[in-house]
């Protein structure tokens, strides 16, 4: 969220000018005192010299020292009423400020309240829409109005997944702002072919800016070279800045993208329109979280205000900056500096070697895994971390991966989503899965499945079946969501796959001898009969302990529900399941995966 200045520190009741002002008064105060006891003093002293001077002179001199002393007290009195004066002022003025201050906070808070209130109205507004569009599309399909086959059938399927799509990204905006402000992001810079990476978001955002009639240029300076970034968040920077750039660019606009060389160390990105341009009043505020320049409910453009906030958070997350120049009729040119080179990326040696990474941030069963899986014959590398893993499977391609789904600086399924957008390894299956329940439980899987369904990973994982893959397979579905169901019967259906389907993890065990699956997708989280609770089950079961399980699941748990599998695991332990033997007979009897036959490994 917007960034909050740091609470003033309440005054010190010992500083300030009205406190110098008390100081003084009681100093004259205290001088006071003194002058009436020297006062004293000399009348004493005149009454002893009395018997040694003359009447009259001795009253002249008490006289005289009576006159002094009145003086010096009036004086006195009147310094006395001027500090009070003093200190009446300045404590005034002091009160004056703080309430001035206290006000001037009040007012930010306010204004922070209202901004917030705003944005959750847009965002309601976002949300909303398309999520009536997907039910509304929907509900027309399922009254059988619109014959399957027509246009109007494609064009209302089309509309339902251009809806979800643009849902799923207004929640990973949210994510990511979410992220980036807690340090949380991590970026994987890799060697970047930049002509490349515009060419594929222009293509991208093609579509959308030829209804409008825009046209989009590139001008990539060919000197360009040596580029190492991350890939994925630049795209997400372009992507903010070209959908902005065609949402307020008139019909008939045109919209460049240029980049070229800013000095030796910095590459500088640009996109500029023939938009409607932006008063410089408003410039100030087009990089600031919860603000819109075109807000309210009457508002012409969608958007939650969020896309240009988190591209300012990302580019500056990787030591860069943003900015705009725009002039109203005319259009703006957002730019981007970033530095040439992020990072490193070495490319591995392939081996003859099978190689696992066993992410396991617990140093004995880290040791105690890693010991257990080289005697099968894999290479082993380890990490302790999230961070390490990623950094581990972006330079190294891997036959396996064994995960711990709770590690210290993310879970090990964000973990697993990191390693599969990026890098050599995102293809690589996950052999098991390891959740701590002292000693840490260990599950033996064929891999883990992402929702939502992205179907090349489930034709990617169904490949690795012996067999002649996903056609003709016949696959158990255990899930107690019973649209995830059918979302992914119809998706093993369009591979030529059949599909039998449990809400109940009980039912689908009592049912496995008649149903004889060749391959089991399993959901994690269900209530009562879990994932875990399942897989032990098969174990337990001879003829369907090697049935290939894939553990299908989103990729966002909670900590409640982590904590929930984190028992669950515990309760099979105590039961004399969970145990690493398990995973060592499935790896002694598995073969290559796929993805390293894909990538020239030999096995």
């Amino acid at each position: 969220m917007a960034d909050r200045a740091a609470p003033n520190k309440p005054a010190d009741p010992h500083q300030g000018p009205a406190a110098s002002a008390a100081r003084e008064l009681a100093q004259l105060q205290q001088q006071a005192e003194e002058t009436r006891a020297l006062l004293a003093r000399l009348q004493f002293d005149v009454a002893q010299a009395q018997g040694h001077l003359g009447s009259l002179q001795a009253a002249q001199l008490l006289e005289a020292n009576e006159q002094l002393v009145l003086a010096m007290l009036r004086s006195q009195a009147e310094a006395e009423t001027v500090a009070m004066d003093i200190a009446q002022r300045e404590l005034t003025q002091e009160l004056r400020l703080e309430r001035q201050r206290l006000e001037a906070e009040n007012r930010q808070i306010q204004e922070s309240s209202r901004l917030k209130r705003e944005f959750l109205s847009n965002m309601s507004h976002e949300l909303r829409t398309p999520l009536n569009a997907v039910i509304g599309f929907a509900d027309l399909l399922m009254s059988g109005s619109v014959p399957a086959g027509s246009s109007k059938h494609g064009e209302f399927v089309g509309h339902i997944a251009s809806s979800g799509r643009h849902l799923l990204q207004l929640i990973n905006e949210i994510l990511d702002l979410s992220k980036v402000e807690a340090g949380k992001l991590a970026f994987f810079p890799e060697p970047v072919d930049l002509p490349q990476l515009v060419g594929e978001v222009t293509g991208a955002l093609g579509g959308l800016a030829s209804q409008g009639g825009l046209v989009i240029g590139t001008e990539i300076d060919a000197s360009l070279t040596g580029i190492v970034l991350d890939p994925t968040r630049l795209k997400q920077v372009l992507f903010n800045y070209l959908s902005n750039a065609i949402k307020f660019t008139p019909d008939g606009g045109r919209v460049t993208v240029r980049a070229r060389a800013e000095g030796r160390s910095f590459i500088r990105i640009e996109v500029e329109d023939t938009g409607i341009g932006i008063d410089a009043a408003d410039q100030s505020r087009l990089f600031v979280e919860f603000q819109q320049l075109d807000s309210g409910l009457n508002k012409r453009h969608q958007g939650t205000g969020l896309g240009l906030a988190l591209t300012r958070r990302l580019v500056q997350a990787q030591g860069g900056s943003v900015g705009v120049r725009s002039t109203p009729g005319v259009g703006s040119v957002f730019h981007l500096l970033l530095k040439r080179d992020a990072g490193s990326s070495t490319a591995a040696v392939a081996t003859g070697l099978r190689r696992c990474l066993v992410i396991q941030d617990d140093l004995a069963d880290q040791a105690r895994i890693s010991g257990a899986i080289t005697e099968t014959g894999f290479q082993v590398d380890s990490a302790l971390t999230g961070e390490q893993a990623v950094v581990h499977a972006r330079n190294q391609p891997y036959d396996a991966v064994v995960l711990d789904l709770v590690l210290p600086d993310r879970s090990g399924l964000e973990v697993l989503s990191a390693i599969r957008s990026h890098g050599v390894s995102r293809e690589s299956p996950v052999l098991a899965v390891t959740i701590g329940a002292h000693p840490t439980a260990t599950f033996a899987i064929a891999d883990v499945l992402a929702k939502p369904i992205r179907t090349e990973e489930i034709v990617l994982a169904l490949s690795r079946l012996d067999g002649a893959g996903p056609s003709g397979a016949k696959v158990m579905v255990i899930d107690d969501d019973p649209v995830a169901l059918e979302l992914m019967e119809a998706t093993l259906s369009g591979m030529g796959a059949s599909a039998v389907s449990f809400r109940d993890g009980r039912q689908a065990l009592r049912e496995i001898e008649q149903q004889r699956p060749d391959a089991i997708i399993l959901d994690l989280m269900m209530p009562g009969v879990d994932g875990f609770a399942v897989l032990h089950a098969l174990r337990q079961m001879p003829a369907w302990r090697a049935t290939p399980v894939f553990i299908w699941t989103s990729m966002l748990l909670t900590d409640d529900e982590y904590a929930r599998l984190a028992r669950s695991a515990r309760a099979i332990l105590n039961k004399g399941g969970g145990a690493l033997e398990t995973l060592l007979d499935d790896l002694r009897a598995w073969r290559p995966a796929v993805a390293s036959v894909l990538m020239g490994i030999d096995p």
